[in-house]
């Protein structure tokens, strides 16, 4: 009984974990993947923030599908000819894909809407009280 509560809790912290290229410092591209499939297959352009998502065509081949990223309140700053921005997915579930500008911190969420798909929606910073 004992050995079937260790093995259940050990298996209830397992999760999931991405898979991605490991590009050098100055790679502009790199491709994610969510372990919640396929789907969750990322192209990140690392110096503009473009990303694609690998859809499957009607033909039955592959392609990149580029992703709305959705304007942030905060400033997106770049820096030419260098990796301005990180993706990260973990293996909670693919809400948990995110986008940062490693410059200034502004984040996004990939989010998705019925009719229109997935898209990039800004994180806001959580405005703080002033004491009282």
């Amino acid at each position: 009984m004992l050995a079937l509560a260790a093995t259940s809790a050990s298996a209830q912290l397992e999760t999931k974990t991405s898979q991605r290229t490991q590009p050098p410092p100055e790679a502009r591209y790199e491709i994610l993947q969510s372990d919640f499939g396929a789907r969750f297959t990322f192209r990140i352009d690392r110096f503009t923030g473009e990303t694609s998502q690998l859809v499957l065509q009607d033909d039955s081949t592959l392609t990149w599908q580029a992703i709305q990223k959705l304007p942030h309140p905060l400033t997106d700053t770049t820096i030419p000819g260098r990796a301005n921005y990180q993706a990260f997915t973990s293996g909670i579930g693919p809400r948990y894909t995110f986008l940062i500008n490693v410059n200034t911190g502004a984040t996004w969420q990939l989010s998705e809407d019925p009719n229109q798909g997935i898209f990039w929606l800004p994180l806001h910073a959580k405005t703080q009280r002033a004491p009282n």
